[in-house]
């Protein structure tokens, strides 16, 4: 493949991602590599282009993220005597921080990221991404013949390098977690870089080298600062505030978003201290629209609140674009509601936005962390047969997967289907999958990690996290060109939940959630939005699928595209198209679906004219070929 092959399958590529960086289109090749960028500017608007090249040219740099102590790490190189051409780009701030300090620059990094390096002079690729795995990074490699990355999958497969097959194991995850698990995807020729990971590509394309820059923590034993509960609150409330006003660091407007539960109203008290911001918000006019606790959230604050209102018919009209964007499936129907929200925000002219994911994972606020614990307790005072049927009495089916296969650890609060219903969806092939499942599932964690009280925080921040909830929002929100961030994820509060007794975070003789961060809040946030019970991003999902997908559902069930399901077993879930059972297991197959028919059946193509295409390319940013 020569140059001008490399530049069109990089513009090919980059056709697919218009939405995450539609201000401008940068590239950079040489005869065996080309880079193509999407930038969405948002900091250093004039100076930060991309590809961006180092003073020396030996580095090359592709980013998207955003570096919060980047105003430190500047400082401190020039400290050392290096200099800068931009005026306070991030991009350029790992660029010299690896010229400095090569690849541990990647831990000294406080943010999310995804990037690449390419190393003119050692012929040497490195792609990382950050610690928590906020912002994705997709790879497929043949050794020998390509190595080809990029933010989402669908870029990949435009490439048509290869025919992509389905990951079946992955399927399996897919009904377990709502979403596959890295290094997973449903697609078996792609792969995720994990979170914390980066990777040395040499370029014979012979190998890859992974390698680790930080991984998250076990639990620690207390350390003293932390050993008093109202120290830990006021280390708390310190971390958490210098965490969100690095993050409303921008050159555009900063929102954020509000769903009236305690995370997101901590969020914007904390964010309207330092910056003028607006509030964005979901309704559903239906039992569990809880935008009236936005409402008293914004009214105390004295911000304005933008509500849309969701109708059945708006998840129908929008279902094909999410299905584009939900390129490596999360089943989560919330995501496809907070892209129909980001629709809204960038209406109204807002690129940055605040959200609160991650609280939940790291300060114990999910019901099945208290579940989980209940079940061990009543395993040492019933008999199996007795607290099994008192599960299925009381409808916690999940649980019995604890009793039945007690070598299993906590099997994370995105627990969407029993070990039960894997056997009948998958039929078949369902023994050797379920045995994978278990396997692999060990693997990712070290015996101590089920041993410990806090195992199960863990447990989610390494696998729900990145491939759930951090996905759906990357994705949501790109569609529509806006950034999120996420300030509760930050490496000094993370350090501080691993220091924290278990105990601060699961209060009232173990029955509680979330204690500290709710005691905290309560000088801010009104009562009744910090101790009310907990929804999620609750959605009416019965209800819609009852009303706006039942002619899908019944041409689904009877066209049966995906050979490892069991059609009888979903169509048992259904009745003339209405989900009569498990809306959720429903709703998670419907999007499978869709996605297999979008990315298997035939490439879908790119969300833009051709028009807007040839302009979007026609006077790259940054064009370098050497």
């Amino acid at each position: 493949m020569d140059r001008h092959d490399l530049i069109a399958l990089v513009r090919r590529m980059g056709s697919y991602q218009v939405h995450r960086g539609p201000d401008s289109w940068g590239e950079f090749s040489d005869s065996t590599l080309a880079f193509g960028h999407n930038r969405l500017s948002i900091v250093d608007l004039e100076y930060g282009h991309q590809p961006m090249l180092s003073h020396d040219g030996r580095f090359v740099i592709i980013y998207n993220g955003e570096v919060y102590n980047s105003p430190a790490l500047r400082n401190e190189l020039i400290g050392l005597g290096f200099s800068f051409k931009t005026d306070h780009s991030d991009t350029e701030t790992i660029l010299v921080g690896y010229q400095c300090w090569g690849s541990d620059v990647f831990e000294k990094l406080e943010g999310m990221f995804a990037f690449a390096i390419w190393d003119t002079l050692e012929r040497k690729l490195i792609i990382a991404r950050d610690r928590f795995g906020i912002k994705p990074l997709y790879f497929s490699f043949v050794p020998g013949e390509y190595f080809v990355f990029s933010s989402e999958p669908k870029a990949i497969l435009s490439t048509q390098l290869f025919k992509p097959s389905l990951n079946t194991a992955a399927v399996l995850e897919y009904f377990h977690f709502r979403s596959p698990v890295h290094p997973n995807t449903l697609i078996e020729q792609i792969r995720k870089v994990s979170p914390g990971k980066w990777l040395t590509v040499d370029m014979s394309l012979q190998k890859i080298t992974v390698n680790e820059f930080a991984a998250l923590e076990n639990a620690k034993s207390e350390p003293e600062a932390a050993s008093l509960k109202t120290s830990a609150m006021n280390e708390f409330d310190r971390l958490l505030e210098a965490s969100v006003r690095e993050q409303l660091i921008a050159d555009v407007p900063v929102g954020v978003f509000l769903s009236g539960g305690v995370d997101s109203s901590l969020i914007a008290t904390l964010a309207t201290r330092y910056r003028n911001v607006e509030a964005h918000n979901i309704g559903t006019n239906s039992p569990l629209d809880e935008s009236e606790f936005a409402k008293k959230v914004s009214d105390q604050l004295k911000i304005k609140l933008h509500t849309r209102y969701l109708k059945d018919d708006d998840f129908l009209s929008k279902i094909q674009d999410w299905v584009y964007h939900n390129d490596d499936p999360v089943s989560d129907p919330s995501a496809l509601a907070l892209m129909l929200l980001s629709e809204q925000v960038n209406q109204n002219g807002v690129k940055v936005m605040l959200s609160g994911e991650g609280s939940d994972e790291m300060f114990a606020g999910y019901y099945s962390y208290l579940k989980y614990r209940l079940v061990k307790r009543m395993k040492k005072f019933l008999p199996w047969s007795m607290l099994k049927s008192l599960l299925r009495f009381i409808g916690e089916r999940k649980l019995i997967d604890y009793i039945e296969y007690p070598g299993l650890p906590f099997l994370g609060t995105s627990h969407l289907t029993t070990f039960e219903q894997k056997k009948s969806l998958f039929g078949e092939a369902s023994e050797t999958l379920i045995r994978q499942f278990r396997e692999s599932y060990k693997q990712r964690f070290d015996e101590q990690v089920f041993k410990t009280g806090k195992g199960p925080l863990l447990i989610d921040q390494i696998t729900r996290l990145p491939a759930d909830l951090l996905a759906r929002t990357d994705r949501a929100t790109m569609a529509f060109s806006i950034e999120a961030r996420v300030p509760f994820l930050n490496s000094r509060l993370h350090a501080f939940s691993a220091s924290c007794p278990n105990s601060f975070f699961i209060g009232a003789f173990g029955l509680k959630c979330k204690a500290l961060l709710k005691e905290v809040a309560a000088s801010w946030v009104p009562s009744e939005v910090i101790y009310r019970r907990k929804r999620g991003f609750d959605l009416p999902v019965h209800q819609w699928l009852n009303h706006a997908f039942a002619d899908t559902i019944n041409k689904f069930l009877s066209e049966k595209k995906i050979s490892v399901l069991n059609y009888q077993m979903l169509n048992n879930l259904t009745r003339n198209g209405v989900a009569v059972k498990d809306s959720a297991l429903v709703w998670a197959w419907l999007i499978l679906e869709y996605w297999y028919r979008a990315w298997f059946e035939h490439l879908s193509a790119p969300k833009i004219s051709e028009q807007s295409l040839k302009e979007y390319f026609s006077k790259p940013s940054v064009s370098v070929h050497v």
